[in-house]
């Protein structure tokens, strides 16, 4: 690999895929990418280590940057050192390249976090806790991005020892803004909260609130275990287990409002409404200008009691004092919507993407075009979700796409979009149910089947899955399959739609009737496929109350409520 074969960063296509794709957070398939670089890279490893050594220095004429830029691509250094690892000899030349060139300037932070690395791969974890200590130390610049995964690295292992700690910590306070620690504090924040260092996390949290003096996002602070945890979809267990370890963290020491602030979360996660509600006195009599945003934490519990009113008061108590974040005043729209007031829902939608960071718009544009699909406005949620994903939205936004395009009657282009979203997250239920209901209306049943199937293991009494797996086992001749689905749907849904098509109440249906009740429920929802109680008033106006109001009794009575 000499100056001549080296490739300039970004400017071979394997290079360039790989960047698209650890942009896209797919860092597997961008390792993958470069694969075959590393591998080259280790074939002429004495010149390699000679050049690194020689640009590391100073010496000679050959680009400085070219292979160290090389080297802090995380997916090619982790390919380049897993190719290493098979060759023991050949990790202790680097280790022993890099001690030399260190000697030479201790100053070399790229030089440093490389040798950590490979001391982490030989498995001397304290030796490289040392180092990384050193390469966050103050006055040390260069190699930014890795000395940054080698923190992450050594924090997912169980290092970080006080000495670290108060090294990264003083590193923090004195960051420029684009500083990497400071720009993506989070993803340290979430490495320390999956591995139960708890107080660490939050003392890394109040710094950054010390140094901005707000966060700019509270998704972070939301969900912090996305690490190890993607989202909290179907993981009761997970949720259980954490929840029980904060408690137990959580009887001495400082910081009982961040722990309090994380039951709300994951009692509320749980459907455990009444404990949830239990911390708000607590987080209710911190200093509002600084803690102020710690109240969301209510807001999906109001919404899952239906207490729309109360959805609103906790929305602008955050907003009062953090009027950018886009989350919370979303959350606020979808209330405002529940109500029955669409005109305030979109303006708020509107004002939340006036004020969103350029970083997040994509995500607000997403949650809009959402809204848009639910009130039957196809065309206009197709040129926002079209705008999402030129800004590089990839959270839930091409199941909703795929289901616009669907309704506008590009079945073809819908299948693209939704085989898209289940591929970019297996864990986003809803496109299964739209992707099951592409397929049953191009007449590919079994398809169908297999997806609604999926789609029921998970919400097994949402009334879009009963009602597309109904039709498609009547198009199939299993009338009675059809009558068992149709049974399942929640009583106040079944009723309320055959009001709508003046069937009577009181009778069975005849399998004509049942097929007809099931397809016009599917076009009464419109854009709706989720199953949250509180879009019944959406798609069925005066006649999703009674619904409403069953399911708020049943969630009064989860939380302990009257």
């Amino acid at each position: 690999m000499d100056h001549d074969d080296a490739p300039a960063a970004g400017s071979e296509s394997p290079l360039a895929r790989a960047r698209s794709l650890e942009n896209s957070s797919r860092p597997a398939e961008a390792e993958a990418a470069v694969r075959p670089l590393a591998a080259r890279a280790a074939r002429v490893l004495p010149r390699l280590l000679a050049r690194l050594v020689r640009e590391a220095s100073g010496e000679g004429e050959a680009p400085r940057s070219r292979y160290w830029t090389l080297l802090e691509f995380d997916p090619f250094r982790r390919a380049f050192l897993a190719r290493l690892a098979r060759r023991p000899a050949d990790l202790g030349r680097v280790a022993s390249a890099m001690r030399a060139a260190l000697d030479g300037d201790p100053a070399r932070n790229a030089v440093r976090t490389l040798l950590g690395d490979v001391l982490l791969v030989q498995g001397k974890q304290a030796a490289a806790e040392r180092l990384a200590k050193d390469a966050f130390r103050r006055g040390r610049t260069g190699g930014e991005d890795s000395r940054f995964r080698l923190l992450l690295r050594l924090v997912d292992r169980g290092r970080y020892g006080r000495a670290l700690e108060r090294s990264v910590l003083a590193r923090l306070w004195e960051a420029s803004p684009s500083d990497r620690l400071l720009v993506e504090w989070s993803q340290f924040y979430s490495a320390l909260m999956c591995t139960g260092r708890y107080r660490a996390a939050f003392r890394v949290a109040e710094a950054v609130l010390d140094k901005l003096g707000r966060f700019e996002s509270l998704l972070p602070l939301q969900w912090p275990w996305w690490r190890r945890v993607g989202r909290a979809v179907n993981e009761e267990r997970f949720l259980a287990r954490e929840l029980q370890r904060l408690r137990a963290a959580s009887r001495s020491g400082r910081f009982p409002h961040w722990f309090a602030y994380y039951r709300a979360v994951l009692s509320g996660q749980l459907g455990r409404l009444r404990e949830a509600l239990a911390e708000f006195p607590r987080l209710a009599r911190l200093a509002p200008n600084r803690y102020s945003w710690m109240r969301q934490a209510f807001v999906p519990v109001h919404l899952e009691r239906l207490d729309f009113r109360g959805v609103i008061a906790a929305c602008r108590a955050v907003l009062r004092h953090a009027p950018d974040q886009w989350w919370v005043r979303c959350r606020m729209a979808e209330a405002y919507l529940a109500l029955g007031d669409h005109a305030e829902a979109l303006r708020q939608l509107r004002r939340a993407r006036a004020g969103a960071d350029p970083r997040v718009v994509r995500e607000v544009l997403t949650w809009h075009g959402e809204v848009l699909l639910w009130l039957g406005r196809y065309r206009a949620a197709l040129r926002l979700l079209d705008r999402a994903i030129r800004l590089g939205a990839t959270t839930f936004v091409y199941g909703w796409r795929g289901a616009a395009r669907l309704k506008l009657g590009d079945a073809e282009g819908a299948l693209e979009d939704l085989d898209r979203a289940i591929e970019l997250d297996a864990k986003d239920i809803e496109a299964y149910v739209w992707r099951g209901e592409a397929h049953r209306l191009a007449g590919r049943y079994a398809a169908a089947l297999r997806d609604l199937d999926r789609f029921l293991e998970s919400q097994p009494d949402c009334c879009w899955g009963l009602f597309n797996r109904g039709l498609v086992r009547a198009e199939l001749g299993d009338d009675a399959g059809l009558a068992a689905d149709l049974a399942a749907v929640p009583r106040g849904v079944d009723l309320a739609v055959r009001r709508r098509l003046d069937l009577p109440d009181d009778r069975a249906l005849t399998a004509a009737e049942q097929r007809a009740l099931a397809t016009a429920a599917l076009e009464l929802g419109r854009g709706i496929r989720r199953w949250e109680p509180y879009l019944y008033p959406i798609w069925l106006g005066r006649d999703g109350r009674p619904v409403e109001r069953d399911a708020r009794r049943r969630a009064r009575r989860g939380a302990g409520g009257p």
